[in-house]
């Protein structure tokens, strides 16, 4: 899906002043007064609030780290031996990956 991004003014009445290029984008669009469209808000001063969510990276990367704060805790041994071959293989894919198991 094809998408503009621009600067708008925030007027008091809560409304969005659009500048005349963004306008003749949108029509570039095609899109018609009374059409639905998808807004995201954010401060054009690259401003970020308290409460914005973290980005995805940073998310993730706390995440690792609680990860890696956890104790194992193995569960009981299956007397299955194919649920026990294939506890072995993940274990090795995340030994691969990194992870200490």
């Amino acid at each position: 899906m094809t998408a503009i991004t621009f600067a708008a003014t925030l007027r008091e009445d809560g409304t969005l002043a659009v500048p005349e290029e963004a306008i003749e984008a949108i029509k570039e669009l095609g899109l018609h007064p009374g059409d639905q469209v998808h807004v995201r808000v954010e401060a054009a001063n690259n401003a970020t609030a308290a409460s914005e969510p973290k980005m995805l990276s940073e998310a993730l990367k706390d995440l690792l780290e609680e990860a890696e704060r956890l104790e194992l805790q193995p569960g009981k041994e299956s007397d299955d031996p194919y649920e026990r071959a294939f506890g072995e293989i993940v274990k090795a894919k995340f030994r691969r990956m990194g992870f200490k198991v």
